[in-house]
Formats: structure tokens, C-alpha cells, sequence
């Protein structure tokens, strides 16, 4: 069976930058451009739907000082604006990569219907997450030797093809060799549909993204399985992390001296260091 097929773009023919970023998955700059706006909610039932809406870029805020406009994401400052996250999504050739964005950043709703899809940014969405706005931008890769920056990495795979497991995993590791555990990195299981022609046990990803400090989900963009989870586990992510690193900064350096010293110390940093790997790594809104 071949694996690349028509259905992804390969890395012969998609337009790479020397980061591996796909620079054809940008949003295409037009006056009267509009953002999609999912909104949602997590309660103790899990994650709930308030409703999709499309606001027009005059109207939507991202934090920076031009917290007016709703821009063209400049991957290269993407870090500068506060309510702008970039999210670079990595797969091998075939997985679903481009569906999978797709599928994060549309809404099936009819109320945004006034959004012409000429006009909509096809690969960012706005995220309302308990009463709080975020912008998210997707953009691919297949390169690893140069890791671009991004505030969370998604790694893909087809749960019928264990070549790609492979790739997922070879990523997996250059992240962490490269990023450490700074950033947030999502294990995502692609075509969860296709039961029937599985090579990928769970088992396996599971225990590769506990391993690694990964988080871990299946997703079906046919059935539209997981994908809203994935989509609000991703920035829920990227807000643990930043509230951990707001935690660190905060902390004197005589403070952290202390902390450090005396068997308790280190007990105590050892346990909120690894107190993730006590939990599950299918659970995207925890740290």
C-alpha cells in the first residue's frame, strides 16, 4: 500500500521554508477577512459546546497593543502577542494533517453562514474558553533537524499505518531532545474510524506519549470524533504551561535556593516536577 497519496501534500511539493514550516497554510490577507469563534466550557461532565460565531477582525482581540485587528499570524513574532498561540502540527505524508486543521478551525454551524469562506482564515480559529479568548494557528511540518518555535507541537499519526507510528515516535524524541518538557507536545492518533485495519495498538501510543511527557488522543475527522477535545485540550495545554512558567519566574532566586536545600526541599520539587506522570496522559486539562 503506498502512503503518500493524493489526499496530503508531500514534502517534495509543498512549499517548506528552511524551518519546515508550510508556508501554502497561510491565511490569505483580504479586506472583510472574519474569524471563527468556538466556544466551550469544562465542567465536571466533560467538555461542553456554547455555540459557534464568526466575528469580523475589527471586533476580535488577541491581547497584542493591536488588540483591534484580527491579523495574519507572523510565525516568526507569533510568541509577541499574548492571546496569539502557534501550533505547529507534524505527520508524515498521508496521516490527515490537513484534514485534521481543517476539522479544528470550521464549524458545521449555521450561524456562521455570514462567514464567506473566501474570506475566512482557513488555518486559525478563536477559541473561547470559559469566558477567556485565544487565537490558535495551525501551521505543518515534516522537519525535525530545525525545530521551529511554536507554544505547542501536535503529533500525528494514521492508527492504520505503523510506518507513520514510527515517524510520530522519531519526532516525539527530537522534540524533547530539542525543547526539553518547555513546551507542551499532543500524541494524536489519526482515522480512529478505521478499527477494523488497525496497526497501531493504543497500548503502544499510549505508553510512548507516557514515556515522553506527551499528552495522548485518538481523533476521527470522518465521524468529527475527539476533535473538539483536541482543539481545547491544545490551548488548555499551552495555559497550564504558561501559568507554570508565571510560577517559576515568580520564584526568587534566593527563594529557589532555599527550596532546594534539605531532603524535604527536594521532595517537594521533585513531586510538582513529576506530578504529571501520575496522571493520565489522556487527560488533556491537566498539567
Amino acid at each position: 500500500m503506498l502512503f503518500n497519496n493524493n489526499s496530503e501534500m508531500s514534502l517534495a511539493t509543498a512549499n517548506y521554508d528552511d524551518f519546515g514550516i508550510n508556508r501554502d497554510f497561510q491565511p490569505q490577507q483580504q479586506q472583510g477577512d472574519c474569524c471563527l469563534v468556538r466556544s466551550f466550557s469544562i465542567s465536571r461532565k466533560g467538555l461542553l459546546s456554547r455555540g459557534d460565531s464568526v466575528k469580523r477582525r475589527s471586533v476580535i482581540s488577541t491581547g497584542s497593543s493591536d488588540s483591534g485587528v484580527c491579523s495574519e499570524p507572523d510565525l516568526t513574532d507569533c510568541k509577541d502577542f499574548s492571546g496569539r498561540h502557534h501550533v505547529v502540527v507534524y505527520g508524515s505524508g498521508g496521516v490527515g494533517r490537513s484534514a485534521l486543521i481543517s476539522q479544528l478551525t470550521k464549524s458545521d454551524s449555521s450561524d456562521t453562514d455570514s462567514c464567506d469562506e473566501s474570506t475566512q482564515l482557513t488555518n486559525m480559529v478563536v477559541v473561547e474558553l470559559d469566558d477567556e479568548e485565544a487565537e490558535l494557528c495551525f501551521v505543518e511540518s515534516q522537519e525535525t533537524k530545525e525545530i521551529p518555535y511554536a507554544d505547542a507541537y501536535i503529533i500525528t499519526y494514521s492508527i492504520d499505518h505503523r510506518n507513520s507510528f514510527r515517524f510520530a515516535r522519531n519526532v516525539l524524541l527530537s522534540l524533547r531532545q530539542s525543547v526539553g518538557e518547555s513546551k507542551p507536545v499532543l500524541l494524536v492518533g489519526c482515522k480512529s474510524d478505521l478499527e477494523r485495519t488497525r496497526e497501531v495498538p493504543v497500548e503502544d501510543a499510549r505508553t510512548l506519549a507516557f514515556d515522553n511527557q506527551a499528552k495522548f488522543i485518538e481523533v476521527s475527522v470522518l465521524l468529527n470524533f475527539h476533535v473538539d477535545e483536541l482543539l481545547v485540550g491544545t490551548l488548555t495545554q499551552i495555559r497550564l504551561r504558561e501559568k507554570w512558567d508565571m510560577e517559576d519566574v515568580k520564584l526568587s532566586p534566593k527563594s529557589r535556593q532555599s527550596s532546594s536545600k534539605g531532603a524535604k526541599g527536594l521532595v517537594k520539587r521533585f513531586l510538582k516536577r513529576n506530578s504529571s506522570k501520575s496522571k493520565s496522559c489522556e487527560d488533556l486539562y491537566v498539567h
